[in-house]
């Protein structure tokens, strides 16, 4: 008899044994799987960031497309794309920029001047966006958005 119940306790640990093994199996798989499904989300958020931002400012600059309309300025110590409009004989700039690491947008009557550049609305996460306008129809900007990834931007004004 005594042999019979050695045998029961040695199939009981070898039971306990084999439980804990396939339990550390499956966190070791379910923390793979957590790390997978983190860097899978952080990609997506920057792919939507960079694909919509560039969306966006291409958007804007198409809509706003007159002669004179869009250019290159600085508002309150940024640089911004600036966008012009007439609204029942009132001139309203669009003002397009980074600040404080997100994409803003502020649009104001021309003749205001109490606005700031920490006043516009905040869209999307971006570094930095230069502009440039190496020809009177043509607007190059280059974007670098949050861990390190850089964008470049052309586009022709139909307007001039």
């Amino acid at each position: 008899m005594k042999k019979t119940k050695q045998v029961h306790v040695v199939d009981s640990l070898f039971l306990l044994v084999i439980f804990f093994v396939f339990t550390f199996c499956i966190l070791i798989v379910l923390a793979m799987g957590a790390n997978t499904y983190k860097q899978i989300s952080k990609n997506m958020v920057q792919r939507y960031d960079k694909t919509t931002s560039l969306a966006y400012i291409t958007t804007k600059v198409r809509h706003y497309d007159g002669m004179g309309q869009v250019f290159a300025t600085t508002f309150d110590d940024t640089e911004a794309l600036a966008l012009k409009e007439s609204v029942d004989g009132v001139d309203y700039i669009t003002y397009i920029y980074v600040y404080e690491d997100k994409l803003m947008e502020l649009s104001k009557p021309s003749a205001e001047t109490m606005l700031t550049a920490a006043d516009g609305a905040e869209l999307l996460d971006m570094q930095q966006m230069k502009i440039d306008f190496p020809a009177p129809n043509l607007l190059h900007l280059t974007v670098t958005f949050d861990g390190g990834g850089t964008e470049e931007m052309w586009l022709t004004l139909h307007s001039t």
